[in-house]
């Protein structure tokens, strides 16, 4: 009896423990976290998108950094740092007043002078033309007022101060070294910059003394993963908390894992092929030939796998001014032979193109390349790096066709101003069209809606009509968050605030 009491004794004492530790657990997995570890695909040139044109800069910058304004879901902009706004000198320029109650990150308090200052710098640093073109400059009126000096009336001058080139930082910090400040940065945002370890993580901590509130998560980590799917295994494994690039290829897959909150929307980032009007392309048959050879619903499931939705323009579908109505030149191969014919190439011809190594640039070119033999034009395709292609190619204008993926971070067509209108320094592919410049002018200096609206349909009609461009598709958005996440919206332009998440 007293060897089975003992034994009783033994099993129960263990049961207890056991319970004891499992409690402990429970306790561990109920306690609400406050750490985030995001998946990016590259490390960023620097952490301020004032001095970057890139997406990954933006987001990270995003973190740091307040603008003047912010773009709302419903088109319209809000308050940010400035409190309110109005257009002076009839229409030209815009006047902000400005809140007194803001600090930067190392306990300076932000004034007039530094976002005189921030502005007139990001603008002589040229690195965010296509928000920055129309602009001259910034004054200071008073203590709590500023005014934004334009060159002209420009209609997308709202949408430009609220894109994430046109950050507020203290004026002091940056000139004591300008490139230290690139990668230490201090701002107003919600969140302070830890660390950076090149190609590992950047590290940044909640700023408790927000004027906006403090932030729910308290830790954010952004995780670079170069390889996008290897990226994927980590969210699903839990290493990794969210991802905001998940590769077409992994779309099934994590829409159907119950663990994994998955949803999409069509981008900002446009694919359309453009031609060189300093090669045989500056014949418009020659232009329409290859239009009318592509089959653009059959680029879209090649090279995406039918992720994204097909466009008519060099705009996305739903940017302010896309006509729905305009119906570019279509799949039509015999229409294409015969132009081909017309053009003195009954035979056909022979190309070479030289693409980006990016998958979404080679993938189309791949996929257009059989759809031109079909019509005689013979494409030899050669994949290279992509700052040579960026630079050799496209900004050396070496091509004669090539595809551009852009990611627009203005949402107006204004930002292929410098693409497309002539005389424009980065119009590499020196496409100068009377009507065509006539329609961006209109678009750029009117502050008229209607009128704006107009440009905008005559600027995709004249390009599609003269294939200046071939519009094929935005491609989708993609986010991926552990299913606990809130707050996490998928965003055509990836515009996350990590300050609206929590857990």
């Amino acid at each position: 009896m007293k060897k089975h009491f003992k034994l009783l004794s033994i099993l129960l004492a263990a049961l207890m423990l056991a319970s004891v530790f499992s409690g402990c657990d429970a306790a561990v997995t109920s306690e609400k976290r406050d750490g985030l570890i995001v998946a990016i695909d590259r490390d960023p040139s620097n952490l301020c998108a004032g001095f970057a044109a890139s997406t990954i800069v933006g987001f990270c910058s995003r973190q740091f950094f307040d603008t003047l304004i912010v773009r709302n879901q419903e088109g319209g902009y809000e308050p940010s740092l400035a409190t309110s706004w109005e257009y002076a000198n009839g229409g030209k320029d815009i006047v902000f007043a400005i809140r007194n109650d803001v600090y930067f990150h190392n306990g300076q308090k932000m004034t007039i002078d530094d976002v005189v200052y921030s502005f007139n710098a990001i603008i002589e640093a040229g690195y965010a033309d296509c928000a920055t073109s129309a602009m001259e400059r910034m004054e200071k009126i008073d203590d709590s007022h500023v005014i934004l000096y334009f060159i002209a009336p420009y209609g997308p001058g709202l949408e430009c101060v609220s894109t994430d080139y046109m950050v507020v930082f203290p004026q002091a910090y940056y000139e004591e070294d300008p490139d230290y400040f690139q990668r230490n940065p201090i701002g107003t945002g919600a969140y302070k910059f830890v660390e950076w370890k090149t190609g590992d993580k950047i590290v940044m901590t909640a700023n408790d003394d927000y004027f906006k509130g403090q932030p729910p998560i308290k830790n954010v980590t952004f995780k670079v993963f170069t390889d996008t799917s290897v990226a994927t295994l980590a969210l699903e494994n839990g290493e990794v908390d969210v991802h905001i690039s998940p590769p077409t290829t992994d779309a099934g897959r994590l829409r159907s894992n119950p663990n994994i909150k998955f949803s999409a929307t069509p981008s900002a980032t446009i694919t359309w092929v453009y031609f060189n009007m300093n090669s045989i392309f500056t014949d418009p048959r020659l232009r329409l030939a290859v239009a009318h050879a592509i089959d653009k619903e059959a680029v879209l499931i090649a090279a995406i796998d039918g992720e994204g939705e097909l466009v008519n323009s060099l705009c996305p579908n739903f940017f302010f001014g896309v006509d729905k109505n305009y119906q570019p030149p279509g799949y039509d191969p015999e229409l294409s032979r015969k132009l081909l014919a017309e053009a003195g190439y009954a035979n056909g011809l022979d190309l070479e193109v030289e693409v980006s190594s990016v998958r979404s640039y080679y993938m189309p070119v791949e996929v257009i390349q059989s759809q031109l033999l079909e019509v005689g034009i013979r494409c030899t395709v050669k994949k290279i790096d992509s700052n040579a292609w960026f630079n050799d190619v496209f900004k050396g204008a070496t091509y004669t066709w090539n595809i551009a993926a852009f990611s627009c971070s203005m949402l107006d067509f204004d930002e292929n101003y410098p693409l497309y209108r002539g005389g424009q320094g980065q119009n590499f592919g020196k496409v100068d069209h009377p009507e065509l410049n006539d329609a961006f002018d209109r678009n750029r200096f009117s502050v008229d809606l209607d009128e704006r609206e107009k440009a905008c349909h005559d600027i995709s009609r004249i390009m599609g009509d003269q294939a200046f461009i071939v519009p094929l598709y935005a491609v989708n958005n993609f986010l991926a968050t552990h299913k606990d996440l809130k707050g996490a919206v998928v965003h055509a332009t990836k515009d996350y605030n990590i300050f609206d998440w929590s857990w």
